[in-house]
């Protein structure tokens, strides 16, 4: 079931990937025709995207730790640090990701090791849970600033020329005002 579960996640992280590709085109296809609002929306989009990429890759990488250390769970031993990472991950992540495969997963490690060391996982009570893993769940809306330099890379990388407008902190910023 932890091998399925981790094809599972390297299936749908490719067509993530697929449809990112997609939707930078649209995005450039978008600016080129004028279109800034929604190809700003799917920027964001796009960027929140790119985070969900993340959390599967990194996901898919602590399936990889837990079937190199499968052992330790089926012999009952003290797991090592880096087992309590991942079986931590997969505890606190699996219910962010559509996966019935993931969620046998995260249930059987919650059979192995208990509701305590789930509820701990779940809260990130013991700080086991992997930073990225973390900052992929929990990644910030991006600001303007971030999104016009995002939506800028993307239409560069398609040759559109394009300059974001002046943003209203960038109009009346202290350095153009005169003492």
């Amino acid at each position: 079931q932890i091998r399925l579960a981790s094809q599972k996640l390297g299936q749908v992280q490719a067509k993530n990937d697929s449809q990112a590709n997609i939707t930078r085109t649209d995005i450039a296809t978008l600016v080129q025709r004028g279109n800034v609002p929604l190809a700003r929306d799917k920027a964001e989009k796009l960027i929140q995207d790119e985070a969900f990429g993340d959390l599967l890759e990194e996901l898919e990488m602590q399936i990889g730790v837990l079937l190199e250390h499968f052992q330790e769970l089926e012999h009952g031993v003290i797991p090592s640090p880096i087992m309590v990472e991942a079986v931590s991950s997969v505890i606190h992540a699996a219910p962010f990701v559509n996966s019935k495969d993931l969620d046998a997963v995260r249930d059987y490690l919650v059979y192995r090791l208990g509701r305590d060391f789930a509820r701990s996982a779940v809260a990130n009570r013991d700080h086991h849970v992997s930073p990225r893993i973390l900052k992929a769940l929990y990644f910030p809306v991006p600001s303007a600033y971030q999104l016009d330099s995002y939506l800028q890379t993307v239409v560069e990388s398609y040759g559109v020329k394009w300059l974001p407008e002046p943003q209203r902190y960038e109009m009346y910023a202290p350095h153009s005002i005169r003492r």
